[in-house]
C-alpha cells in the first residue's frame, strides 16, 4: 500500500491497524505540535536573523498593538482605546495598498452575539504596514457594537471607501485557531489562509496562487487558498474528528465568502485585487495573559507573522 496516495479518510480508518500510517501519522502529529511552539526548528529556510533585528521588530508591534490594548491583556480587547462607540482608526497613505484589520479588537461575533475574541496582534500588524508599505489602513480600535466582516452596513465600509481610491490592491487581515492541517501526514501546520471572496478576479487569483509558492519557497510557510483547500481543525490526537454519520469534521474554510465581509465588499465596488488573510495565532502577537510560547520562539514566531504579511502587501501592490 503506497501510503502517500491515501486520502485524509482513508489515512483515519486504517490507523493503528496499518504500521506504516500509524507511524506517520504519529511523528507528523507531533511534529505540528512541535512547530506551533516554537517555529525555528520547522525548515532551513527560517532565517538565522541578527538577534538586534528580531527585537526590534518585536517590540515596535508591541508599541504598536498597545495603540487598541494598552496593558496588552484580553480583556483591553473590549473597550479598546475607543472613546465612541464602533470608533474606526483611520490613516491613508499615498501608497498603492489598502488595508483593514476588522478584528484588532473584539467584534460581536455572529456565531454568538457576544463581543469577544479579537484576532489578538492583527491591529499592530496593520500599523507595521501603513510605516513599511505606506499602506492606508483602517482597524476598529474598541466599543465594537457589530463585526466589521460581516455586517453589510458596518462604519468599517464607509471607512474603506473613503481610503480606497487610487489603490492597486486590499488586504484584510484576520487570525485563526493555530494547528490547522490538510493531511494527517503534514508535518507542519498552515500559517495562513487567503480567503478570495465570493467573486475573485483573474488578478487575485493569480496574485494568491504566486504568493503561495513564493512564501513556501523564500520562508518555509505553508498557506493554502480557502476557496479551493479545504483543511481539518488541530485535535489532540492524530485521529480526525467526525460528525454522527461517521464523516470527517472539516474545519471553516475561511474564504471570505460572507456577504459583509471587507473583501467581498472591495471587489464588488473597485476593480482591484482583494483578499483576507487568516493567520495562525502561533505566528501572532498576543496578549501576556494566553501567552504560551517562551521567549525567543515567540519572537521569531511574530516576525515570520511580520514577514508574510509584508511579502503578501508587496505582492498585492505590484501590478
Amino acid at each position: 500500500m503506497k501510503t502517500d496516495r491515501l486520502s485524509p479518510d482513508e489515512a483515519d480508518t486504517i490507523y493503528g491497524n496499518h504500521p506504516p500510517t500509524t507511524k506517520q501519522m504519529d511523528e507528523s502529529f507531533a511534529s505540528r505540535r512541535q512547530y506551533v511552539n516554537d517555529l525555528r526548528g520547522m525548515s532551513s529556510k527560517i532565517p538565522e536573523l541578527p538577534d538586534s533585528n528580531v527585537l526590534d521588530l518585536y517590540e515596535r508591534l508591541i508599541d504598536y498593538e498597545r495603540r487598541v490594548a494598552p496593558t496588552l491583556s484580553v480583556s483591553d480587547y473590549a473597550e479598546g482605546t475607543a472613546k465612541n462607540d464602533d470608533e474606526i482608526f483611520v490613516a491613508n497613505s499615498d501608497g498603492l495598498l489598502a488595508v483593514s484589520a476588522d478584528h484588532a479588537t473584539d467584534p460581536v461575533r455572529k456565531s454568538s452575539g457576544v463581543r469577544e475574541g479579537a484576532d489578538h496582534g492583527t491591529g499592530a500588524l496593520a500599523y507595521a504596514l501603513h510605516d513599511d508599505s505606506q499602506a492606508g489602513i483602517v482597524l476598529p480600535v474598541g466599543r465594537q457594537t457589530g463585526n466589521a466582516n460581516v455586517n453589510v452596513e458596518h462604519p468599517m465600509k464607509r471607512a474603506l471607501s473613503g481610503i480606497l481610491p487610487g489603490k492597486r490592491g486590499f488586504i484584510s487581515i484576520h487570525g485563526m485557531k493555530p494547528g490547522k492541517f490538510e493531511h494527517q501526514f503534514d508535518p507542519t501546520e498552515i500559517h495562513a489562509v487567503l480567503g478570495l471572496g465570493s467573486h475573485p478576479s483573474d488578478e487575485t487569483l493569480n496574485v494568491a496562487h504566486d504568493f503561495v509558492e513564493g512564501i513556501k519557497r523564500e520562508h518555509g510557510l505553508n498557506v493554502v487558498i480557502g476557496n479551493d483547500t479545504r483543511f481539518f481543525d488541530s485535535v489532540e490526537n492524530p485521529r480526525l474528528q467526525r460528525d454522527q454519520d461517521g464523516q470527517p469534521i472539516y474545519s471553516a474554510r475561511l474564504a471570505a465568502l460572507g456577504e459583509g465581509s471587507t473583501t467581498n465588499f472591495v471587489s464588488a465596488n473597485h476593480d482591484i485585487p482583494a483578499m483576507q488573510v487568516e493567520i495562525s495565532r502561533s505566528l501572532r502577537l498576543l496578549p501576556h495573559d494566553i501567552e504560551y510560547r517562551k521567549d525567543q520562539a515567540r519572537k521569531v514566531a511574530v516576525y515570520m507573522g511580520y514577514m508574510l504579511v509584508r511579502s503578501l502587501a508587496d505582492g498585492v501592490q505590484k501590478l
